[in-house]
Formats: C-alpha cells, structure tokens, sequence
C-alpha cells in the first residue's frame, strides 16, 4: 500500500469521526432543547414566583449556624430571597440569614489563623481583621464577622450526565451538597418539595439525587434536617416525615398556593 493509499484511509477514518461527533453533538442539542431547557424554565419560574411570595409574606423561619471560635449555635432568620436571571443554562436562587449581630473570634496561633481565614472565605461570610504578634510573639489574630450568612441554590443543566445540577451551599451549618437531578422528575411535584426544602419544612428533595446516597449518607443527612427542625421548634419532636421512607402526600396547590392565600 502506498502512501497515497495511507492518507486516503487516514482521511476517511477522520470523515467517520467527524460525522459521529456531528450526531452526539446534535443529539445534545436535541436534548437540551426539548428536555433540559424547558425543565429549567419551568424550574426558573417556579424559584421566581416563590420568591416574591416569600419576600412579601415574610414568614418567620430561624435558622442555626455553629461559627467557628463562637461559643455555642447562634440564631439567625431567613429573609430576602432573589433569583438570578436564566442564562445560559443556569441561574442561582440566593437568600440572606441574618441577625444583625457581630462576633469578635480570636486566635493566637498561625494554623488556627489560616483556618478561619480560610473557612470565613469560602463560605462567604463578611469581616474584618487584623494580624499581629501577641506577648510571646506568636502570631495572632482577631476578627469582627457580620451575622449574615448567603444561602446559595445553583442550577445548571449537564449535558454530559444529561442531568440538572443544584449545588447547595451554606444550607445548614455550611455545609456543600451537589445533587444530579433528571430533567423529567422537575415536576410540580419537584418544585413543591423544593419549596419546602428553601422554608425548611420537612421534605424529600434530597430523594431526587439520580446518584443516590448510601444509607449512611442518608442517616446522616436525615439526622442534620431533623436537628435543624427540632431546634426551630424548641426542642420539640419533629413530624414522622423527616424519618419514614414514606412518599408525602402533596396539597393540591402545592406549597404556592399557600403563599398566594396569605398573600391576600
């Protein structure tokens, strides 16, 4: 075989290549136009309604955060719900617990220094600082953090796993959670479920993750939902929801239509 030949073979093994790469990239726009980007506008207008209902009813929802070299859970309410414009295949719905309080957090060692430097950067949190030498010349530091805390809800479609992504952070305690949700289950079951999981109420969003947690996660992520709902209640015992693996039987109108009935 001459070298004519060798490139005639070379050039038609890339033509073949050419065309199935055109076909998986055309069936993912297929798929993100039928499936992905109606699933996310449905889901944009649902956040978008939800929080101006919630913006204009205020209910009063307390949330707890343990912030490091802060002795004891400190109280914060929720409030000022926004939901980012749709573009590009993602949007972000925010909202702020506060309690208009600052705390003075000190350390007097170059590790713990860093570290909540550190912790104070990721997760967002407002402050102030300075650094010096103590007595003994060790290096020290002090800080002044604003009681605010932003709540971030981060949706984005994925082609790749053809999936809706929500990235949860600073929900309860700081904590990170990444869920892989299939664009078919964004129903309006979904959106209640999610609406209840924004007002803390006892819910089963997390039972929406296509790559489903072990049954230790789920221990454990069930235990964090059911301390955070006995601490709003004072102590009190929360409803059977927040243990049994039992489907929740929705009202008809969802959790909006409740919001549009105090709305009036």
């Amino acid at each position: 075989m001459g070298i004519l030949d060798d490139l005639k073979k070379e050039a038609e093994g890339k033509k073949v290549k050419e065309e199935q790469d055109a076909l998986v990239q055309e069936d993912r726009e297929r798929f993100m136009r039928e499936v992905l980007d109606p699933a996310m506008r449905g889901l944009f207008n649902f956040c978008h309604d939800l929080a101006k209902h919630l913006n204009y009813v205020n209910p009063d929802i307390t949330v707890h955060y343990r912030i490091p070299g802060v002795r004891n859970v400190q109280d914060f309410k929720q409030g000022e719900y926004f939901v980012e414009d749709y573009h590009e295949g993602r949007f972000n719905v925010r909202f702020i617990c506060n309690n208009n309080q600052k705390y003075r957090i000190q350390t007097n060692t170059d590790a713990d220094l860093e570290r909540i430097k550190d912790f104070l950067w990721r997760r967002g949190l407002r402050y102030q600082s300075r650094e010096f030498f103590d007595s003994s010349y060790n290096k020290a530091g002090e800080f002044h953090v604003e009681g605010r805390v932003q709540v971030d809800v981060e949706f984005s479609t994925r082609l790749d796993s053809q999936s809706i992504e929500a990235k949860i952070s600073n929900y309860g305690d700081f904590e990170t959670l990444t869920l892989s949700i299939d664009p078919v289950d964004v129903d309006e079951r979904f959106h209640d479920e999610l609406g209840r999981f924004i007002m803390r109420q006892p819910n089963r969003l997390l039972d929406y993750n296509k790559f489903r947690f072990s049954d230790e996660q789920r221990k454990q992520l069930r235990q964090q939902l059911r301390d955070q709902f006995v601490k709003g209640l004072g102590g009190s015992e929360p409803p059977p929801e927040l243990d049994a693996e039992v489907e929740v039987k929705l009202e008809p109108k969802g959790i909006l239509g409740n919001l549009f009935r105090r709305d009036k």
